[in-house]
Order: C-alpha cells, then sequence, then structure tokens
C-alpha cells in the first residue's frame, strides 16, 4: 500500500450516531416492557407512534439543516460559526 492511498475507516461520526441509535432502541425497549409488566399492552401503539414521529422529525431536521448549512457554503456566515466552534463559547 502507498502512503497516498486513502484507507477509508468508521467516521467519528457513524460511531456518534450508531451510540445514540443503541441508546434510543434501548429507551424503547425498557418502556415496552415496563408496560408488559405493567399488563398495559394495549399502549404499545402510542409508543410506537412516538418513535415513528421521532424518526420523522430527525429525518427533516437532518434534510433541513443539511440545506441551510450548504447554502452557506464559503460565505462568512461559515467563517463565524467554524470559528466560534473551534473556539469555544467566549467567557
Amino acid at each position: 500500500m502507498f502512503a497516498t492511498e486513502r484507507i477509508d475507516r468508521p467516521d467519528s461520526t457513524f460511531v456518534i450516531f450508531l451510540r445514540e441509535g443503541i441508546e434510543a432502541s434501548m429507551i424503547v425497549a425498557i418502556l415496552l416492557a415496563y408496560l408488559v409488566r405493567i399488563n398495559k399492552r394495549q399502549h404499545f401503539r402510542d409508543v410506537w407512534i412516538g418513535v415513528r414521529r421521532g424518526v420523522r422529525l430527525v429525518l427533516g431536521g437532518g434534510v433541513a439543516a443539511y440545506f441551510l448549512i450548504k447554502q452557506y457554503e464559503g460565505s462568512n456566515v461559515q467563517t463565524y460559526f467554524e470559528t466560534r466552534r473551534s473556539h469555544g463559547p467566549p467567557y
């Protein structure tokens, strides 16, 4: 392998999203297990409706953020946000 070849590795963002997805599935599983324990299975539908709404909200927000951020590519706004993020909030 040459030194100039790029090795594809999972991005840190992917790992964060994977972890968050696992945490969310654990919360849903715990909630469903609790509903079974208290004998309220009729509320499973409500839990799954909430899961679907949450997924739609996240996907919609992601698409909106993608197009809004892409709109500012190369502008002074992008430079400002990148500078503020790299140095943290002013104290």
